[in-house]
């Protein structure tokens, strides 16, 4: 089973995201401003992905203990007002 980062996990295309993984069969972990319920293979970790300070904290405390220094892969979904658009 691979670990697999998920941000903005709450939201329609990042819900989806998860479900996706979780029903592939991995360990999902979804990052967002609200909390989502748990589930067998979810972990939800609330955090402003718009604090650096916070999202580096957070990965430094769950990281290492729920394997996350090693996902195999990370899905940013998250969006809306407050994040920088590039051209």
């Amino acid at each position: 089973m691979s670990s697999v980062l998920v941000t903005g996990s709450s939201g329609g295309l990042g819900s989806a995201t998860v479900t996706a993984y979780l029903e592939a069969g991995h360990q999902v972990f979804g990052l967002d401003r609200v909390s989502a319920p748990d589930q067998p293979s979810f972990t939800p970790v609330v955090v402003d992905p718009t604090d650096e300070g916070a999202v580096h904290d957070v990965m430094r405390q769950i990281g290492p203990i729920r394997n996350l220094n090693r996902a195999e892969c990370a899905v940013q979904s998250l969006g809306g007002e407050g994040f920088p658009r590039h051209p």
